[in-house]
């Protein structure tokens, strides 16, 4: 797809601007082109002002993006590739950041409004060779920015200045992965080895609960409308269901192999999530009675992450296609 009005970088860290095009519409739908068609767009967040933010071209680059307006693309650095992004108070974008080296360690950082970059290095632990890979992040209640390091089995948690403090996980929890802020003050989290939901208290007690089947494959966590926490289970096709003392439901989506990846809080007693695999955007009831399926246009675009934009409508990122979708869901 041809850029338009691309301000190319000169590697400075300043921001190019791209005026997205819409290139289709069908029925709910609407996908926004960017500057590319392999700029891979991945994890999507709102922010302020109806802006998104979003990381594409392989984790080295963040996009804003306005539907009605440009689309900003920073790019981070070549040596890291940014993993997961969050967005604070003050509305500056936090992310976490693999190193494409084991010469550099991997980095916790955030971008200003202006576009001002921090890096902050996360250690690995000592006498071990591999990097820290710190993995999910977000805002918790205290103000503070909490993360996941997956090679050292920790949680951190950052200050804006940069302290880090690190929690180590129990043994029965293994490789932290996504984190979300719960209803009770306190941070949920998942793991990449021990098929478990655990949560992280401010004061760094953590507690742990049994998933109920075998090798479940959670691909994006967030809090429900009811208040309860809700999954995508890869695995088993599901979406997953559980509160906060620990009982869990799950719900089977109709399209087998579909492979559900991003969820969000539609904010109307549903949920809307992403169907990797099959092309489709799904969305479900809190009891579970409505499942909905639409289909995206573009074939093959691989639907990935998805966020509420308010207004009845979903965006979320095509993997494949390098598009930004729109759906109008009521």
């Amino acid at each position: 797809m041809a850029a338009h009005g691309l301000q190319r970088s000169d590697g400075s860290g300043h921001i190019q601007h791209v005026h997205p095009t819409v290139v289709r519409k069908a029925s709910r739908f609407s996908e926004f082109s960017l500057y590319d068609s392999h700029a891979y767009p991945a994890r999507l967040i709102k922010g302020p002002n109806r802006m998104f933010r979003f990381i594409l071209n392989m984790g080295t680059a963040l996009g804003m993006f306005e539907p009605a307006g440009t689309v900003k693309v920073l790019p981070i650095s070549s040596y890291y590739l940014l993993n997961t992004i969050t967005i604070d108070t003050k509305q500056n974008i936090w992310f976490t950041a693999i190193s494409s080296s084991y010469n550099f360690p991997d980095q916790v950082g955030y971008v200003t409004p202006s576009g001002k970059l921090h890096f902050f290095s996360v250690p690995s632990l000592p006498g071990v060779l591999t990097n820290s890979s710190p993995s999910g992040i977000t805002v918790g209640p205290d103000g503070n920015i909490w993360f996941g390091i997956s090679e050292n089995n920790q949680i951190g948690r950052i200050t804006a200045g940069g302290k880090i403090t690190m929690f180590t996980l129990p043994l029965n929890l293994s490789s932290p992965d996504i984190l979300t802020r719960g209803p009770d003050g306190a941070l949920w989290f998942t793991v990449l080895a021990g098929n478990r939901i655990g949560r992280i208290a401010p004061n760094g007690t953590i507690t742990s609960f049994p998933l109920p089947q075998a090798s479940t494959n959670i691909s994006a966590l967030t809090l429900g409308p009811d208040q309860a926490l809700w999954f995508t289970d890869t695995r088993h096709n599901q979406i997953g269901r559980m509160t906060t003392a620990g009982v869990f439901s799950t719900f089977t989506i109709p399209t087998a192999h579909c492979e559900p990846a991003g969820i969000t809080n539609f904010g109307d007693g549903t949920l809307a999530f992403t169907e990797f695999a099959t092309n489709k955007v799904g969305r479900i009831a809190t009891d579970g009675s409505l499942i909905q399926e639409f289909v995206v246009p573009t074939p093959h675009s691989m639907p990935a992450d998805i966020t509420n934009a308010g207004h009845g409508v979903v965006l979320f990122t095509e993997y494949n296609t390098g598009l930004i979708g729109k759906l109008k869901l009521v």
